[in-house]
């Protein structure tokens, strides 16, 4: 996006159509979006013989990306909850389930 020019103040001052843009970006960004994937759609909003299946399939992808880390993110709670409860149980730090699975190999 080119840069808008500037006041005597420092501010830019950008058109509408440019506020617009930088909303629908931060916006698909919020849902889960990648940029290259926002290029797309920014490219697929301008261009009225673009089927709404396409747009959709985007959709899907970021659906399906968004499940994987929510996976991910469930089974990660579940080994710290666990490290957490077995911690509860020693007194000293060099027994400590936590920072002994840390310094396992990945």
């Amino acid at each position: 996006m080119p840069a808008a020019a500037r006041h005597s103040s420092g501010y830019r001052d950008y058109d509408p159509a440019a506020i617009d843009r930088v909303r629908f970006i931060k916006h698909a960004q919020a849902l889960g979006f990648t940029l290259d994937e926002i290029a797309e759609l920014l490219a697929l909003r301008v261009s009225a013989k673009t089927a709404c299946p396409q747009v959709e399939a985007y959709a899907e992808h970021t659906i399906a990306r968004i499940d994987e880390k929510v996976d991910q993110l469930n089974r990660m709670r579940a080994v710290l909850t666990h490290l957490a409860a077995s911690c509860r149980r020693r007194d000293s730090t060099d027994e400590c389930p936590i920072l002994q699975a840390l310094e396992e190999p990945a």
